[in-house]
C-alpha cells in the first residue's frame, strides 16, 4: 500500500541541537531504513519536503506535543472551528526562525493573559 514510511520525533528546542531531546527522522523504504538527526526544525522541514516531493506513496507519522484544553478557542474569543482557529492564531503569532529561536513563550504568556488564566 505504501512505498515509504516516515516517522518523525519533533522537538521544540530553542537552539540547534542533535542527540537527546532533538528531532529524529526515520525512513523505511525499498532501500532499507535510514535515520537522520537534523539540528533545526528548518532542516527537518527541508528533509521532509524532499521526501514528499515525488510520486511514491508515503505514510508520514509525526510526534507533535500539541494539546489544548476544551474551550481554548472560546476562551481566546476565536470564532469558527475551534482547533483550526487556534492553529491559525498560533501560525500568525509564533515566529520560528531557522536557528530554532522563537517567541513561543511570549506568545503563550500573551494568550494566557487573553484567556484570563494569567495575571498581567
Amino acid at each position: 500500500m505504501f512505498d515509504r514510511f516516515v516517522v518523525v520525533d519533533w522537538s521544540a528546542h530553542s537552539t540547534p541541537k542533535r542527540g537527546r531531546d532533538s528531532i529524529w527522522i526515520a525512513v523505511r523504504d525499498h532501500n532499507g531504513t535510514t535515520v537522520s538527526n537534523p539540528s533545526t526544525r528548518a532542516e527537518a522541514e527541508w528533509i521532509l519536503i524532499d521526501l514528499l516531493e515525488n510520486d511514491e506513496r508515503t505514510l508520514l507519522g509525526v510526534d507533535f506535543s500539541l494539546g489544548y484544553p476544551m474551550g481554548t478557542g472560546a476562551a481566546l474569543g476565536l470564532s469558527g472551528v475551534p482547533w483550526r482557529a487556534t492553529w491559525e492564531l498560533l501560525h500568525d503569532l509564533v515566529v520560528d526562525r531557522e536557528d530554532n529561536s522563537n517567541n513561543r513563550f511570549a506568545v503563550a504568556s500573551a494568550l494566557n493573559r487573553r484567556a484570563g488564566t494569567q495575571r498581567p
